[in-house]
């Protein structure tokens, strides 16, 4: 639901300008930056703690002390950025790039929706 209603319009108007600059030839990069960003929530919603929405006060949450999932997340991150640098050097490679992205947001989705009750933390 936040991917939806928070990122998915502001992702859309950052696109409409990012085009109405540089031309149609970026939609290559503005759907495999999409895709890496929901890949990348995907990821970072699986190596976090899952919680019941609202279930924690915002204090607490930020103090649990998860500073290796962060610094997982910041390499995650890099990579993934890396990975999309590099691509962008090879054109013919973006295409390819971009179902793999997708089969790999499937079977990551598929894995956390999975998640049991004894997988989130009250």
């Amino acid at each position: 639901a936040m991917l939806v209603r928070l990122f998915v319009p502001v992702y859309i108007a950052i696109s409409v300008f990012v085009i109405s600059i540089w031309g149609i030839s970026v939609t290559g990069d503005i759907v495999f930056g999409m895709l890496n960003n929901v890949l990348m929530l995907i990821i970072l919603a699986m190596i976090n703690k899952r919680h019941l929405p609202m279930s924690m006060a915002p204090n607490v949450r930020t103090q649990t002390g998860n500073l290796m999932r962060s610094i997982l997340s910041f390499i995650i991150i890099g990579i993934l950025g890396a990975g999309h640098y590099l691509l962008t050097e090879i054109p013919f490679l973006m295409v390819v790039g971009i179902p793999v992205q997708l089969i790999a947001i499937y079977f990551l989705h598929k894995s956390y929706i999975r998640t049991g009750w004894n997988g989130i933390s009250l």
